[in-house]
């Protein structure tokens, strides 16, 4: 992908089935078996690869869970627009200042004991080779929100 080079397989993805099997699959995993994801469904499909609309899914959803308290409510908005849909996980924790401007790049990792920095890199990539875009608000307020926008199929 980095090279351009990634033969993508474009197809309609159905964007409520992907992000279910995505947190059914992130819920059986310890330690996030015990953690409260609520999701708002959108009824979108998309236009994607569906391997990498699980993995971008995933990278983000467990970023997520891993920067929140045991108790915290991480939450998954899926919403369409006339050409776009998106899907947006968002957690109470905002990401550190000194963080926030390298969040996506690659080998950069903050505050973990195990990783390689390559999640949300990968994310961002993996979004992009599908023609989508992924960004990133935060703040202490408001938490954070992470935002993958898709070509409605």
């Amino acid at each position: 992908m980095e090279q351009g080079m990634f033969k993508v397989e474009m197809k309609d993805v159905d964007l409520d089935k992907t992000v279910n099997e995505v947190v059914q699959n992130i819920q059986a995993q310890a330690p996030f078996n015990s953690r409260e994801i609520r999701i708002n469904r959108c009824g979108a499909m998309v236009r994607g690869d569906e391997t990498l609309c699980w993995s971008v899914l995933t990278n983000l959803l467990k970023n997520a869970l891993e920067a929140g308290g045991d108790y915290d409510v991480v939450r998954i908005t899926c919403a369409a627009g006339r050409d776009t849909a998106f899907v947006e996980i968002h957690n109470r924790q905002a990401v550190p200042a000194e963080v926030r401007e390298h969040f996506f790049e690659k080998y950069y990792t903050h505050g973990k004991r195990f990783g390689f920095g390559l999640g949300c890199y990968s994310a961002k990539l993996m979004t992009e080779t599908m023609n989508g875009t992924v960004s990133m608000r935060t703040s202490e307020e408001e938490g954070t929100t992470l935002k993958v926008v898709l070509e409605k199929a």
